[in-house]
């Protein structure tokens, strides 16, 4: 099945019909002048027939217009110019009450003003609208107002403001002298009919009505331009110039009532519905119609059915595909054979249904999970690499610090190891226990220089805490043997790793040398000017004291006391 052609539908829904009922109401209102007045059949039809044509078109606008904004910008002229052949209906109808003398001349008068004054500013509406209409029709509905449209607008309200404030200054419409009876109305022009003469305003607003037919114009122009193609122009451009030459002649007062087809209001909506209409069959205004080429000759198979499921229009590409869509749901996926999926949404009037060539993402799927399964292998791979080079390093890194504790306390770890066997071998508690308080130090000792070392690897330098945690753990030690022990701490800043080791190593190799012989030890260390001082004082046990060699490098204080002195480190710490 296919679609009905737009083109053939609106000429049977719309365009002969609206041709003919335009045709009819020139001639209904024609009969209802000659009839001489508004009070008949004939004049009522000759309005009401044009206000039921631009409520159709208006709405017919709306939907067939593809461009959002617009669309809404031809829904207000339509508004508009219903309005507008509403107010020369009745102004029509006013004119003629009071050159009958039905009402006062006077007060007729006045109510006519104000019935120009709404004439003027909607056809100035119209006018500035259809200009907009020019501007947005070949833009994305996504624009946003940008200069031109400002200006329209402000341009527009300005006019529209000064038309408002007329009876202010009176520089739109004024007050003509002297009355024209009925028997000479066919010979003068409207204002002068309604008693009024136009002031520069009421030109000024011309004008601005014909600015914006000429503005349009050259917007389509320029449109053309770009696509290169003339022919879309000529006939909107006639409609144009001929609604621009209307214009010119009635508001110069040039038409007269005795060679009008229809009414001023009535004659400026069909002359704007043409206008729009011709744009839009030339597509100058983007509309819902033509696309039948397009999606039978579309190389994506597609196929559009009502809510039914009757087939309106499909692709050629399409055929074999019927069958897979009887069943189908929107929002399912349908997997075609030959690497293909039917896809379908729901669309005003009916549903959309699709076909799409999807071989190339299986195959980049497929790619992807052999790329992944390859990843995945070389990730074990290298994570069991990892964790082997880990371990390598780990286990040199063990053994390069083990290297370097041997190498430091060498001495003293074999020694340890030879108290060890001695323990072993004894029985006597008076030997086990001096070969345990001598592998206390010693033990606390191989401790605590070890830990400087691990400390240092980390940071490269000893900082002053971790320095005196050694000295108290020794000296916590020394209490567990008998010996008091007291400490003076004075170095806030990190030391360099010799010489915090140099002042432990030193301390040690006094206290492993006379902790069976001291009843007590005080600690301090401290930072003089260019080097740090160590001072190791000893309180002796009666009858106890140094050895000859250690006597020279202490100072005796008396009462079992001794003072030992080291400078650590020199110039540059």
């Amino acid at each position: 099945m296919q679609l009905p052609k737009t083109e053939n539908k609106l000429s049977r829904v719309f365009y002969i019909p609206v041709h003919i009922l335009m045709i009819l109401s020139c001639i209904c209102y024609r009969l209802g002048v000659q009839a001489g007045g508004t009070d008949n059949i004939y004049s009522a039809f000759g309005y009401m027939i044009p206000m039921i044509i631009v409520i159709i078109w208006g709405w017919m606008c709306r939907i067939r217009i593809s461009q959002r904004k617009a669309g809404d910008c031809s829904v207000w002229i339509a508004l508009f110019l219903i309005i507008l052949i509403f107010l020369g209906w009745i102004r029509d109808h006013i004119v003629n009450e009071a050159l009958s003398g039905s009402i006062d001349y006077a007060y007729g008068r006045n109510i006519i003003r104000f019935l120009l004054y709404g004439e003027l500013i909607i056809v100035i509406g119209i006018a500035a609208l259809s200009l907009e209409l020019a501007v947005l029709s070949p833009a994305p509905s996504t624009r946003k107002a940008g200069a031109v449209e400002n200006m329209i607008s402000l341009t527009t309200m300005a006019i529209v403001a000064l038309i408002m404030t007329n009876e202010i200054h009176h520089r739109v419409l004024s007050k003509a002298v002297g009355t024209i009876g009925a028997d000479r109305m066919a010979l003068y022009s409207d204002l002068e009919l309604y008693g009024y003469k136009a002031g520069w305003g009421y030109y000024l607003a011309a004008q601005w009505c014909c600015a914006c037919l000429v503005g349009a114009a050259g917007i389509l122009a320029v449109y053309c331009l770009r696509k290169g193609d003339w022919n879309r122009l000529w006939f909107p451009g006639a409609l144009m110039l001929i609604s621009l030459i209307y214009l010119f002649f009635y508001a110069f007062g040039v038409i007269r009532d005795s060679f009008r087809i229809h009414d001023f209001s009535v004659v400026i909506a069909y002359l704007t519905m043409m206008v729009v209409e011709s744009c839009i069959a030339n597509r100058l205004i983007a509309s819902v119609k033509g696309y039948e080429p397009f999606i039978r000759h579309s190389l994506t198979p597609m196929s559009i059915h009502d809510m039914e499921g009757n087939c309106l229009i499909r692709s050629d590409t399409f055929a074999g595909l019927e069958s897979y869509i009887s069943d189908y749901a929107e929002g399912d996926i349908c997997i075609l054979p030959g690497g293909r999926r039917m896809m379908c949404r729901t669309v005003r009037g009916g549903r959309v249904y699709w076909s799409e060539d999807i071989t190339g993402a299986v195959r980049l799927i497929d790619e992807l999970s052999n790329t992944a399964d390859t990843l995945k292998d070389r990730n074990v791979t290298m994570r069991e690499e990892y964790r082997s080079r880990y371990r390598k390093k780990t286990l040199e890194e063990k053994n390069r610090l083990y290297s370097l504790m041997q190498k430091d306390c060498l001495e003293y770890i074999r020694e340890l190891q030879n108290l060890t066997r001695m323990l072993a071998d004894t029985d006597d508690r008076e030997e086990e226990k001096t070969l345990l308080e001598r592998m206390t130090v010693i033990g606390t000792y191989v401790k605590r220089r070890n830990n400087l070392l691990f400390v240092y690897e980390s940071g490269g330098r000893i900082p002053p805490g971790e320095l005196k945690l050694s000295f108290l753990e020794m000296l916590s030690s020394l209490s567990a043997l008998g010996v008091k022990g007291a400490i003076n701490y004075v170095v806030p800043e990190n030391m360099l790793f010799n010489h915090a080791c140099e002042s432990f190593d030193s301390f040690f190799v006094i206290i492993l040398r006379y902790y069976r012989n001291i009843r007590s030890v005080y600690l301090s260390l401290g930072k003089e000017a260019d080097h740090h001082r160590l001072l190791v004082e000893l309180c002796f046990k009666e009858g106890m004291g140094p050895t000859e060699d250690d006597y020279a490098s202490m100072e005796d204080e008396g009462e079992g006391i001794y003072l030992y002195s080291k400078e650590i480190g020199g110039a540059g710490l």
